[in-house]
């Protein structure tokens, strides 16, 4: 698949393989396994940041991905 493909399949479907809004979080670490925590001060609380590479997850307090964010 080219990456034109994955890019229009990510804005017509909004998923990116195991990762979909509203996509458990422990479903998508299961997949893909354990991402970079973005750290913004000292706070650790729910709602938090995650990236793989240049892919960002937002996660919610329920641990659902609520933003998915794809540098390109």
């Amino acid at each position: 698949m080219e990456l034109l493909d994955v890019l229009a399949e990510l804005a017509r479907s909004g998923n990116l393989g195991p990762v979909e809004n509203g996509a458990a979080w422990d479903q998508v670490t299961a997949a893909l396994g354990e991402p970079w925590e973005v750290v913004v001060g000292k706070r650790r609380s729910w709602l938090r940041l995650f990236a793989y590479g240049d892919l960002e997850l937002s996660v919610c307090r329920c641990q659902k991905i609520t933003l998915i964010c794809l540098q390109t």
